[in-house]
């Protein structure tokens, strides 16, 4: 028998000795560590910045509010290992995602079948939770927690991102409150695969998008954070805080000519109300709303001492003692009459329908003008205009409008970040019952980012068994293409690339030659395809290379001299090209035709000099082309001139082959003839009134055009 003691070695059956009982629990250590040496902690960790960038003060007057912030992380991912990005959620918040681009989201091909393998790319995930650790096996019927006992991630809960990543990080349990009631952290995380063919980089900034829809409940935590003028001895995060004890006294200077109340009850104070309520004790860091009522023949001015602003009501938040006045004014006899118009409708104050700035995109501003007009029979003063964040006035407020005069201001949606904005336009005046007058606007920026419709291939145009470009040549094209607000949103080569008449597109490319070409010939061309001939177009030079420019007839024959390079340039690693920025209106071309393609190419040629006798002199350009971007054109609605007598009445449709269904019809001179629309057929009536000639307008839906024609009207 083996003996309890542990310094009795093990024996075989042959006695002879294997390993002592302190070897075999080393030897046990090992294999544990090997058996478990698939989970890990995290090797490269990050976390969203608590401040007041990244945790901005948002207006009281706001009810929901969405805040884009940008985080940067430059160091890369060695393959096999992992990262993890920690962001703190405030309460008051309904969702958070993280976008980014990297050109290293790609699954590097399989050494065997040569298609791109999931097993050798970046794989990520976001988390609502503290998802522990990184196992690198996943779980199986023999194998349940290949890690051991514990909170892991595996890699079957994680994902690829083949264009633009784009992740929920809030919530993504369905157990998760709808809004957060607390300061919670949420996580990202990313595992690049040992098998992936290079360490992974973030090619942009993290952005990091809060949806906040309940923005009272954000700003109590933000007012109680010491970053944020809130008590020093409070957490930074404001995680396992405990609400202060401590209570702060709110005290109003009473007037005559106007009172004020409170929300909690507590301030009942001046007018008709007396002195005897102006002071009232509140929980710290609670919030209380102050609403001021002018009495008769009197109006409110603004806020004063521990409180401001022009608006009659306004929020504290009882960090401190405070003492607030509320300023009134006699109304004077000759009352002025402010009101407000977007073009011809007219504004009502406190009106909930909100002005609509519509879609925009970064960079690009949107404005709106508005008209002020005094209807009074006295002088109009403006002492202020206040505007929701995301907006500007430009230029000056006017000052006076005198009576039955008007002035205009310009709203700017400034278009800085992207997000929905809204919130109240508030003109301060002396308008008795409309001060101030406030309004809703609204307006959405949003961020569009371009996608490569070519994939990383080309197609060489070269003589047939000669290569005089390396695979390090790119020629990257992307496209834009204008929706119905007017905003232009990136196309991939999935999309239906079939143009709606009246909108633009916006073509350009990068163009990174081989490193051994030092002097190219940057060429692009266009095809217009009618289905039985194509006409081809290149892009001319001008002196400065990449503006937009007339574009020339040639004949595609590559065998000579044929292409007038865009530009010849050296230098570069790569260069940025615009291939074509606007309507594709087909030229005309006699005989040709209606055009219902166009193609764009976009490449480089290079000079080979002579290389034997038997070449040309001259030598010869050989090119590398991208492959087609092929649009297909709408057909555009016509309509026949059309003659109709004096009380006759004729239908009007449009011609065979035309697209899109005729939605409306109008008449420019209703004297000469009359229109009706007829919904179910689609079609015009029109009647005859007196001779002459008369435009008739027709819009139609798909592709969103428009169609003029002249009616005669005979007797």
């Amino acid at each position: 028998m083996i003996s309890n003691d542990v310094k009795t070695p093990f024996q075989s059956e042959k006695g002879r000795k294997i390993f002592t009982r302190s070897q075999l629990n080393r030897l046990i250590l090992v294999v544990m560590w090997f058996l478990f040496r698939d989970a890990t902690a995290w090797n490269f960790t990050s976390q969203l910045s608590i401040n007041t960038q990244n945790y901005p003060q948002i207006p009281a007057d706001v009810t929901r509010q969405i805040v884009t912030v940008a985080h940067s992380v430059t160091n890369g991912i060695p393959r096999g290992q992992t990262f993890r990005m920690q962001v703190l959620v405030p309460p008051g918040v309904t969702t958070v995602t993280i976008t980014a681009q990297s050109n290293n989201w790609q699954c590097a091909p399989d050494p065997v079948s040569g298609s791109p393998s999931p097993l050798r790319c970046p794989i990520m995930g976001g988390f609502d939770h503290d998802p522990g650790e990184f196992c690198t096996q996943d779980p199986s019927a023999g194998k349940p927690t290949p890690c051991g006992n514990g909170t892991f991630v595996y890699p079957q809960k994680l994902h690829t991102v083949t264009a633009r990543l784009s992740d929920i990080l809030y919530p993504t349990e369905s157990t998760s409150p709808k809004v957060t009631t607390e300061p919670r952290y949420v996580y990202f995380v990313l595992y690049q695969q040992p098998q992936a063919s290079s360490d992974f980089y973030f090619g942009s900034n993290l952005g990091i998008t809060f949806g906040i829809s309940d923005v009272q409940k954000y700003t109590q935590w933000r007012n109680a954070r010491p970053w944020a003028g809130g008590p020093l001895g409070n957490t930074i995060d404001g995680i396992g805080e405990s609400p202060t004890n401590g209570q702060f006294t709110l005290s109003v200077v009473p007037t005559t000519t106007g009172s004020v109340t409170s929300n909690p009850l507590g301030i009942q104070c001046g007018g008709t109300m007396g002195t005897t309520n102006c002071n009232a004790t509140y929980t710290a860091n609670s919030q209380v709303t102050l609403t001021a009522t002018a009495q008769s023949g009197s109006r409110f001015i603004n806020w004063s001492n521990g409180c401001g602003g022009t608006d009659n009501v306004t929020l504290l938040t009882m960090n401190s003692d405070k003492t607030c006045s509320a300023t009134f004014e006699k109304i004077p006899e000759n009352p002025p009459e402010i009101e407000l118009f977007d073009g011809g409708n007219h504004l009502s104050d406190g009106s909930p329908t909100p002005i609509q700035f519509g879609y925009s995109t970064v960079g690009k501003p949107v404005t709106k003008t508005l008209t002020i007009q005094n209807a009074g029979t006295g002088n109009l003063n403006l002492t202020n205009l206040t505007l929701p964040t995301g907006f500007s006035l430009i230029g000056n407020l006017p000052n006076l409008i005198p009576a039955n005069s008007s002035a205009l201001i310009t709203i700017q949606l400034d278009a800085i970040a992207q997000g929905t904005y809204s919130g109240n336009l508030k003109i301060n005046n002396n308008d008795a019952d409309e001060n101030p007058f406030d309004l809703t606007i609204e307006g959405t920026v949003v961020q569009i980012d371009p996608f490569n419709l070519n994939k990383g291939n080309q197609e060489f145009v070269t003589p047939p068994g000669t290569s005089f470009f390396s695979d390090k040549v790119k020629i990257v094209v992307t496209a834009n293409l204008e929706n119905n607000n007017g905003i232009f949103e990136p196309l991939t080569r999935d999309d239906q690339l079939k143009l709606t008449a009246g909108r633009s597109v916006d073509i350009n490319a990068i163009i990174t030659p081989d490193p051994n070409h030092q002097f190219i010939d940057i060429v692009i061309v266009a095809g217009w395809d009618n289905q039985q001939q194509t006409r081809w177009y290149q892009k001319t030079p001008t002196s400065t290379m990449f503006d937009n420019t007339g574009w020339v007839e040639w004949s595609p024959d590559l065998s000579k001299l044929h292409v007038i390079p865009y530009g010849t340039y050296t230098g570069r690693e790569s260069y940025p090209v615009n291939v074509f920025t606007g309507k594709l209106v087909p030229p005309p071309i006699e005989g040709f035709g209606q055009a219902k393609y166009v193609n764009f190419f976009v490449g480089y040629g290079i000079w080979i000099a002579p290389m034997n006798p038997s070449d040309p002199p001259e030598g010869k350009f050989v090119y590398d082309v991208s492959q087609p971007i092929t649009f297909q054109l709408p057909v555009p609605l016509t309509l026949e001139v059309m003659e109709i007598k004096v009380n006759e009445f004729k239908v009007i449709s449009s011609q065979a082959g035309s697209e899109g269904k005729i939605t409306s019809c109008q008449i420019i001179d209703e004297k000469i003839a009359n229109v009706s629309f007829d919904n179910n057929s689609s079609a015009c009536g029109l009647f005859g009134l007196k001779p002459g000639t008369v435009d008739l307008i027709v819009n139609a839906n798909d592709p969103n055009s428009t169609a003029v024609t002249t009616i005669t009207v005979v007797k």
